[in-house]
């Protein structure tokens, strides 16, 4: 058994006990030092913008998906932030100075990303933007974020995030969609699957999940049959789902989420479809379980990024998180992907010795990978940068090596579900 999961998995699900209002009202600070009485970035005596004088904090944004597809994860990212925000300031902070999170819900929809990150970086003075969750929102984001020169972390998929002209200022702490449909293709591949239809929600990270599945499988030797495309929020599918079986695939890779998932499933089981079906574990997790009961969901394979359960940051983390949220951190692997964010992002800004986004991005290249230190918190980190040693930081989340384009390569979990119980299969390491 890998040591990244157990071999049966409690699966991220919404975290119940996690109210969205809660975690704004816990978290949000009740005023930001960066913002003047006219709503824009205050300035020091000197004309430095507050955020970037010595002393002053510095503002972050959390942009997280806290309603919409994404609004089963999103409050245990925003926890996840705060909680790697207070293990920064007590430590001292970057530079000496304190970090402030201000939050905003993007409801997993680009535009609301747009006007969040607007709001951030203009009115609120954030030098940093983390947890998009969606790739819409990511893509939707990051032209602003690299205009403004403030650092945007994301937990997004879309390959197009990997050729975004962005001046070492985006990053992404999960994986991208290529790497894993690569993964999971030949998975399928090694299983002796051979014929393969696709049915694809029209959102661009699970158009671009199915797209570089089908290219690793086609590569492999296997078919894909016909790559089906739906459009979003609609009440049924069943006319999408009649022209998948009626192209007789062995196993049918869903790539959606978990609304879409939770009927699709629920339908094809109504019309009797015999195939098997494979998708994401955020697309059919528990609450699709729950929601429909054994009997449609049976031998449904999934995947999804794990995290190193074994990692002292992951340790660490989860009794924070636990005592945070009341729900278990296994649940949400988004939510230690967000937690290593801030910490990068404050060993960055102590590295580089400011605020300024491009900088700041290079030294997060150089402390996420060898050479260096191994470390494991914002507290090591920081000691031994002052000493003017290099480090080299390993998360919660396991080892973050990113390359030269902001991009790493996940360890991959696969599971089937069994009586309604996900059985863990292996993984890509």
């Amino acid at each position: 058994m890998n040591r990244r999961t157990s071999a049966t998995i409690a699966v991220r699900t919404r975290l119940g006990v996690v109210a969205v209002a809660l975690i704004l009202a816990a978290c949000a600070p009740t005023s930001s030092p960066a913002a003047s009485a006219t709503g824009g970035p205050s300035e020091s005596p000197d004309g430095t913008p507050a955020s970037t004088a010595a002393g002053e904090a510095i503002i972050v944004g959390a942009l997280n998906p806290l309603t919409g597809e994404g609004g089963a994860y999103g409050a245990g990212m925003a926890a996840a932030i705060k909680i790697a925000v207070e293990e920064v300031n007590a430590a001292g902070g970057p530079l000496g100075r304190t970090v402030e999170v201000v939050y905003e819900d993007d409801a997993t929809d680009p535009d609301q990303a747009v006007r969040g990150a607007e709001k951030l970086i203009n009115v609120d003075g954030a030098q940093a933007i983390l947890g998009t969750w969606a790739s819409s929102s990511t893509l939707a984001v990051a032209p602003l974020t690299i205009e403004a020169g403030v650092i945007e972390m994301n937990t997004s998929g879309n390959p197009d995030i990997t050729t975004l002209d962005d001046n070492d200022t985006v990053f992404r702490t999960g994986g991208s969609d290529k790497i894993q449909g690569a993964v999971i293709a030949r998975a399928m591949y090694e299983q002796g699957t051979r014929r393969i239809t696709i049915l694809a929600n029209q959102q661009a990270g699970t158009i671009g999940a199915a797209e570089a599945f089908q290219s690793t499988f086609e590569e492999e030797g296997g078919e894909v049959i016909e790559l089906v495309v739906y459009a979003d929020n609609q009440p049924s599918y069943r006319t999408e789902i009649q022209q998948v079986l009626a192209t007789d695939p062995e196993l049918v890779f869903l790539a959606g989420y978990q609304p879409d998932a939770t009927i699709i499933l629920r339908e094809a089981f109504e019309l009797g479809a015999d195939v098997s079906w494979l998708s994401q574990l955020f697309a059919v997790n528990q609450q699709v379980v729950d929601t429909l009961g054994p009997e449609p969901v049976e031998g449904v394979q999934t995947y999804d990024l794990v995290a190193d359960e074994e990692a002292e940051a992951y340790a660490r983390l989860k009794a924070a998180y636990e005592d945070e949220t009341g729900a278990p951190l296994l649940e949400n692997i988004y939510a230690p992907l967000c937690y290593d964010q801030v910490i990068l992002y404050a060993l960055g800004v102590e590295m580089a010795g400011t605020t300024d986004g491009p900088a700041v991005g290079q030294a997060i290249l150089e402390i996420s990978r060898p050479p260096g230190e191994k470390v494991f918190s914002f507290a090591e980190g920081v000691e031994l940068l002052r000493e003017g040693m290099d480090i080299d930081y390993d998360g919660a989340s396991g080892p973050i090596d990113f390359d030269d384009t902001g991009d790493q390569t996940p360890v991959m979990g696969i599971w089937q579900i069994v009586s309604g119980e996900f059985e863990f299969q292996g993984t890509s390491e």
